[in-house]
């Protein structure tokens, strides 16, 4: 399921298997129903998608699959505001910072297509949305720094979204050098090296750093994310892959699968959109 950076324009990680599941659409786009019966969008869903029915296009030359990649990049694009911000949280997390550092990359990755392919034009407005989550503190840990998938959370830096968020920076490097880019992300990932062993636990790792576990399907996720971030790191994280890959046995898998839904019986934050 690994597509790799560059590769024919695929996006790095396969997201198509979201189109297997079935969800609310309302004129070609993506809404998700809450539990009070209230429709909205969720960004990082409707960009997931985009970029889901992307790859079907470049796979399968899918003409129809491309209309819905347009439908669906429009209505992101109308979601964006004046200081290039996506708004994520509001109508599910109230008390938390209305935006997500992985939604700004999904939708940058998303946007980054429509541009350089559909419009045919320089990329600006990913440059926009890229620049919020170098520039804006809204995005980042205000006590370490990392990209945070859910600001405010008392669950901080979430592994799969901190990662997830620094995959677009990969990707515009392919097309323009930019040092700032460059020098963000190279910080990043000296944090991330820091962290990483506050991830591991004997029978996986943790979604977050907080005591969230995570589910041996968002284990599998960290193991296909850092296949990726070796690939344009020259393995620089391959002790941390290794380490993942010990704890991937049935036997580890099994285990946590019962301590993570101990976890979610005893702690019902945990059942939420997370882990």
């Amino acid at each position: 399921l690994i597509n790799g950076f560059n590769r024919e324009t695929l996006y790095p990680l396969d997201l198509t298997d979201k189109l297997s599941f079935e969800y609310l659409e309302i004129e070609g786009v993506p809404r998700v129903k809450l539990t009070d019966g209230e429709i909205i969008s969720f960004p990082i869903q409707q960009a997931q998608i985009a970029l889901a029915y992307w790859d079907c296009f470049i796979k399968h030359k899918d003409e129809e699959a491309l209309k819905k990649f347009v439908v669906i990049s429009e209505a992101l694009i109308d979601q964006i505001d004046d200081q290039g911000r996506i708004d994520t949280w509001s109508k599910i997390r109230p008390d938390s910072s209305k935006y997500s550092s992985m939604t700004q990359s999904l939708v940058a990755s998303v946007v980054l297509r429509y541009e350089l392919f559909f419009q045919k034009k320089e990329p600006t407005l990913t440059i926009k949305l890229m620049n919020s989550i170098v520039l804006d503190k809204c995005f980042k840990n205000p006590t370490n720094g990392g990209l945070e998938e859910i600001p405010d959370s008392q669950n901080p830096c979430v592994l799969n979204g901190w990662l997830y968020s620094l995959f677009i920076f990969f990707e515009y490097e392919q097309i323009h050098d930019n040092d700032s880019y460059k020098n963000f992300v190279s910080d990043q990932l000296s944090l991330l090296e820091k962290l990483l062993p506050s991830y591991l636990c004997p029978y996986g790792s943790f979604y977050d750093l907080g005591s969230n576990y995570a589910s041996p399907f968002y284990h599998d996720l960290h193991i296909k994310q850092f296949i990726l971030l070796n690939e344009v790191t020259d393995n620089r994280f391959d002790y941390f892959y290794s380490e993942l890959m010990k704890r991937n046995t049935f036997y580890h898998k099994t285990t946590m699968f019962f301590k993570k839904g101990l976890q979610k019986l005893k702690e019902p934050i945990f059942n939420e959109i997370q882990g």
